[in-house]
């Protein structure tokens, strides 16, 4: 791995143009939101309508290390020797803030996030703001993909004020950790409406300092506000085929069907969704259902969301049409359309839905995976340097023509899309172009006059080469984080890719990651962990990683037949029901019972939306109906009963983002009647 400063560097844009928008994010009903917000404007406003002053900025002298340098995130170390007095998230950060009666400065981002590398660039590495920021403040930093219980929280919080969250996130905190003010992205000076920080920090100080009672009283009544917000967020009902109609009829109405996916851009992969439609459409022989699906995946694996070169799809679409994505790449991402493509390659037979989905095999074997040890990497940034944005996964028709034939170039380019003045680009980079199918390899062998077979063989040997050039070439950072809950939903996918093609090396690679996390990240009776990270288990597993990876290990048993995957998803599943299960309403909390040193992440908190993961509860209730078939425990289906309606009168409120619980109720209804 890269040092620190090497990280930083590489994951960075080169200026602010460059960045991304911060991520849209849950949002709270605009009545409420102004309502919890007014007690805490009030009191930072007035502090805010005075003009903080502060010094000259000392000398910049040689750079320390300061105490990110121990952490496992690449996104912490790449801090390391920033000059603000960073904690990780802990109890010494919050002690320290009592001590001083400080408020705190919290950022929230991840080491694939552009703003935050501008805020990084912009901010924490100017002498003037990093010496306001130790002044005044404690600050801490947390890596949303290690502690995505305490972003979920703290968003939610900055949500309630603003309306909006994403990453960064930058909260400002009362000693005990509760939110008073917020934000995303500030730039070091005020800019287009944002305050700066040279500005914000000093006089949310002198706020703290001078009417700390009212922000006090404010960042409790919201705190207490979100919490009933949460109590109230999960309704029970009954889990009846009525409901299970209910939550299908979502699918068309949220559903673009001129171009596939959401109504709205941008346009994230869901593949839940997807997996949906085809489990009931299988079920219903409902066109629109399968039209949900196709339209989707034929816009995706068509679109410039797939990667044609490395293989796999990029994290989002900006656009409405599958145009212009976020570059970087997740293993979650990977894991739902592998075997969304998959299960519609097997419904389906059709060869594009079995070339996308070995594209995304042949992209987690190259890049994101140990195929030593066992186990899938985290991520993919989508810069290389400071000078790039996106430009790895892109190209010019000059560079076409230079590492290309003649003939294979005037193929590529025409399938392909690659011309002189591309209109799908990168904002910052016109010249480049993102690859889609621009024309099919029919109608390209017209325009040139040859076979189509020989037009798929020359595109075919184009992307070898530009492939083979590009390993020639310094790639973006690579997470080496191994996320429990991510590598159990590939797992769950290679499942699902080795039933579809028969691949005994998929099936072989999937056990030895199971066996790699089973030994690594596995306590019998304590749980999963969260990561495994230098060969380390780090970090209290969550709900997710307890039911997601009992799920993987209900598929694992499948295909090999082991006792001890089903064993271990049992063990798992009983630690998830003593330590996170909510004996008074059902459902399960996303942390284990007990206490915390901040009382944030004592707040309960249940998921079962997929935002963009599958929601755990719906994944623990799959996992428990899935024991109950294979125990014939009748406490699993039991659970998983009472698990789903704990949920069931709120759930359609969710439209598509109950695609997990959809299918876990259908499961659940499927294999009751079978009883009966």
């Amino acid at each position: 791995m890269a040092p620190p400063d090497q990280q930083r560097k590489t994951n960075r844009p080169r200026n602010r143009a460059q960045a991304r928008a911060p991520q849209p994010g849950w949002r709270l009903p605009g009545r409420q939101r102004i309502g919890w917000a007014l007690v805490l404007a009030a009191a930072v406003a007035l502090a805010l309508a005075a003009t903080g002053g502060y010094g000259t900025p000392d000398p910049p002298g040689a750079k320390k290390a300061n105490r990110l340098i121990s952490e496992a995130s690449p996104y912490l170390r790449s801090a390391a020797y920033q000059p603000v007095d960073w904690y990780p998230f802990s109890p010494q950060a919050f002690a320290r803030a009592q001590e001083l009666d400080r408020p705190i400065l919290l950022d929230i981002g991840a080491v694939w996030c552009h703003w935050c590398h501008v805020m990084d660039r912009e901010s924490y590495e100017n002498p003037e703001i990093a010496r306001l920021i130790n002044e005044m403040f404690v600050a801490i930093k947390v890596d949303r993909d290690a502690r995505p219980d305490i972003d979920a929280r703290y968003q939610r919080a900055v949500q309630a004020l603003t309306g909006q969250g994403g990453w960064p996130l930058t909260a400002f905190l009362t000693p005990s950790g509760k939110v008073f003010f917020g934000g995303t992205y500030f730039p070091p000076e005020n800019r287009q409406g944002r305050p700066g920080l040279k500005e914000l920090l000093p006089k949310l100080a002198e706020a703290y300092r001078t009417q700390k009672d009212r922000i006090l009283a404010g960042a409790d009544e919201t705190a207490r506000r979100l919490q009933a917000y949460e109590s109230a967020s999960a309704q029970s009902g009954s889990v009846t085929p009525a409901l299970l109609e209910q939550l299908v009829a979502a699918l068309p109405k949220d559903f673009d069907s001129e171009y596939g996916g959401g109504a709205r851009a941008p346009k994230f992969p869901h593949g839940a969704v997807i997996r949906l439609a085809l489990d009931r459409y299988a079920a219903t022989h409902d066109a629109r259902l399968r039209e949900v699906a196709e339209k989707t995946l034929e816009g995706m694996a068509r679109g410039g969301l797939r990667d044609y070169i490395h293989g796999g799809f990029y994290r989002y679409s900006t656009d409405r049409f599958w145009h212009v994505p976020h570059f970087e790449k997740m293993s979650y991402v990977q894991a739902e359309l592998l075997e969304a493509f998959a299960r519609a390659y097997q419904a389906t037979g059709k060869p594009l839905y079995r070339e996308a989905a070995e594209g995304i095999l042949r992209y987690l074997t190259d890049t994101l995976s140990d195929q030593t040890r066992g186990g899938f990497l985290a991520t993919q940034d989508a810069d290389v340097s400071l000078d790039d944005d996106g430009s790895y996964f892109t190209w010019t028709l000059a560079e076409i023509k230079e590492l290309l034939s003649a003939k294979e170039a005037q193929a590529f380019a025409a399938h392909y899309g690659v011309v002189t003045s591309p209109q799908r680009h990168p904002p910052e980079t016109p010249d480049r172009n993102v690859l889609y199918q621009a024309k099919s390899l029919e109608v390209v062998a017209a325009e040139l006059k040859l076979p189509v077979e020989e037009v798929r063989t020359l595109v075919e040997s184009s992307r070898g080469k530009l492939r083979a050039a590009r390993r020639q070439q310094k790639a973006p950072f690579v997470d080496p984080n191994k996320f429990v809950d991510w590598n159990a939903l590939v797992l769950s996918a290679y499942r699902y890719a080795y039933e579809a093609f028969g691949d005994q090396a998929v099936k072989e690679f999937a056990l030895r990651t199971t066996d790699f996390l089973l030994t690594k990240a596995y306590r019998p009776g304590q749980g999963m962990y969260h990561t495994v990270f230098e060969g380390k288990a780090r970090t209290p597993g969550l709900l997710r990683d307890q039911a997601y990876m009992a799920l993987a290990l209900l598929d694992m048993y499948k295909i090999s037949g082991r006792q001890r995957y089903l064993d271990a998803a049992r063990d798992l599943m009983d630690y998830a029901l003593k330590h996170f299960w909510d004996p008074k309403q059902g459902g399960f909390f996303d942390v284990a019972h007990g206490e915390n040193f901040v009382e944030i992440l004592s707040q309960p908190r249940k998921e079962v939306q997929d935002a963009p993961l599958p929601g755990a509860n719906a994944v623990a209730a799959l996992a428990l109906d899935r024991l109950f078939t294979l125990t014939g425990q009748e406490r699993y289906r039991e659970k998983a009963g009472q698990t789903l309606a704990a949920f069931a009168g709120s759930a359609p409120r969710l439209g598509t983002f109950a695609a997990t619980y959809a299918r876990a109720v259908a499961y659940h209804l499927e294999n009751s009647s079978a009883q009966r």
